[in-house]
């Protein structure tokens, strides 16, 4: 159980290096500009928004293949996921 905390932690500081780099990349490339607009000038995102982006559409790519057993699990788990979402909607509704 420890070694499964020690990658975890591992794995964010090694977002935090990543984001640094790029970070001190486009100080580089737009200097007196402020990481956030440094990031809209480049067309660029931040490495935690890439990296969301990029779990969302494994997950739909994987709803969408539903023959697989992952696609089935996934779509399974979004099915439960909407109807109880649809269940605490209605909740707050009255």
């Amino acid at each position: 159980m420890d070694h499964q905390f020690g990658l975890l932690y591992q794995s964010i500081n090694l977002s935090d290096v990543v984001e640094g780099v790029q970070k001190n990349a486009l100080r580089i490339i737009f200097p007196g500009l402020a990481y956030s607009e440094a990031l809209v000038a480049a067309d660029l995102q931040t490495l935690a928004t890439r990296g969301g982006q990029a779990c969302v559409k494994f997950l739909h790519d994987a709803c969408a293949r539903r023959a697989t057993m992952l696609g089935a699990y996934i779509y399974c788990i979004a099915d439960k996921l909407s109807w109880l979402h649809a269940q605490v909607r209605k909740h707050e509704c009255n």
